[in-house]
């Protein structure tokens, strides 16, 4: 028996893969320091489950896989929001420029996890400050990237990253830590129906601790039966970055001139957790409309009796999805990131080329 309509069928079984291997979004945050660096950046990669690392293209690449800026022929700016579990006051927000240079490109990158103002508590005031005192706790890091296209099929990228973690504010004081970071990646391109590797190396660098005179001088009332305060110096232990490998694989399984499906799929592995398994798909028309589809899947095993109302709740958690559109110059994303305990996570990205 011959099947006449195949990127229907292809489609059908991919659908069919994706009800099969969805399991829960698991956070990759974890014991290291500065884990706002594991969230990932751009809304395009996030959408499919952060299965970037062949994948990469265009200027989301830079926060994922620097090699994939190599072949962009404009220069280019992103701007990406995110308003971290409503209610709450945290926002991530992102920020990109790429351009192309002979043989490749450069582009400068920006990630910044802000907590808004906190309220500040104390062992007497537990309800907060009666003066009203307030404090932040905020994260950044800078990049500079450069890649190079080595052959017609392989890019490899590099970028140099600042990072800044400080909480405090000038009325309670301040500490804050810095450090430096390096992501490395390549992509390969087969040029066979699209057929795409891609690794990557994010985050390698010296540990960091944190440092300030909030935090190396403090005057410590041990009890009662003292008759001065006791005047201690204080250091924070450095801790290590949240080093991260990940490589992955990707193909496109239906390409017509109407439209497209692409396939990705990754393996993660950071440095203080469990490795993971990213799986992703876009769906593409016209090369100006697309849907995305995504997953995490922890290596574990659905471990409880078969119950039907259980197994569905379980399918349902942890899907990534999101679309986007080309208007013009214009790019709009935007992504929907299931969380298993909080409410979901809602990003809108915009780029522009210049």
């Amino acid at each position: 028996m011959r099947f006449k309509n195949k990127p229907v069928i292809k489609i059908s079984l991919l659908f069919t893969f994706y009800c099969l291997l969805s399991t829960p979004l698991y956070a990759r945050l974890g014991g290291c320091t500065a884990p706002f660096l594991s969230i990932g950046g751009g809304a395009r990669a996030l959408a499919l489950g952060g299965a970037y690392s062949a994948f990469a293209e265009g200027i989301d690449a830079i926060y994922w896989n620097p090699a994939g800026i190599a072949k962009i022929s404009t220069p280019m700016v992103n701007f990406v929001h995110v308003n971290l579990f409503p209610g709450t006051g945290i926002s991530n927000e992102n920020f990109a420029f790429t351009t192309p240079i002979k043989g490749g490109a450069l582009g400068i990158s920006a990630i910044a996890l802000l907590s808004g103002e906190i309220g500040y508590i104390t062992e007497r005031y537990q309800q907060g400050s009666p003066i009203g005192t307030t404090y932040s706790a905020n994260d950044f890091a800078v990049g500079l990237s450069y890649a190079v296209r080595m052959t017609d099929k392989f890019s490899a990228g590099l970028t140099l990253k600042g990072i800044n973690q400080n909480i405090g504010s000038q009325a309670v004081g301040k500490v804050s830590a810095n450090g430096i970071a390096f992501d490395v990646g390549g992509t390969y391109n087969t040029g066979l129906k699209g057929l795409r590797f891609g690794f990557m190396i994010q985050n390698f660098g010296p540990d960091i601790a944190y440092g300030g005179e909030r935090l190396k001088v403090d005057t410590l009332q041990l009890d009662t039966l003292q008759d001065r305060d006791v005047t201690a110096s204080l250091e924070s232990d450095p801790d290590p970055l949240p080093l991260s490998f990940q490589m992955g694989i990707a193909m496109d399984v239906v390409s017509t001139p109407l439209y497209k499906v692409a396939l990705t799929g990754d393996l993660v592995h950071l440095s203080d957790q469990e490795a993971t398994f990213a799986l992703g798909t876009e769906f593409s028309f016209l090369n100006d409309y697309f849907v995305r589809l995504g997953c995490t899947r922890k290596n574990n095993t659905y471990d409880k009796e078969f119950d039907w109302l259980y197994l569905r709740r379980y399918l349902a958690k942890g899907f990534t999805c999101g679309v986007g559109i080309t208007v013009q110059k214009f790019i709009i994303d935007y992504t929907y990131q299931a969380h298993q305990y909080l409410s979901g996570i809602h990003r809108v990205g915009l780029s522009l080329a210049l």
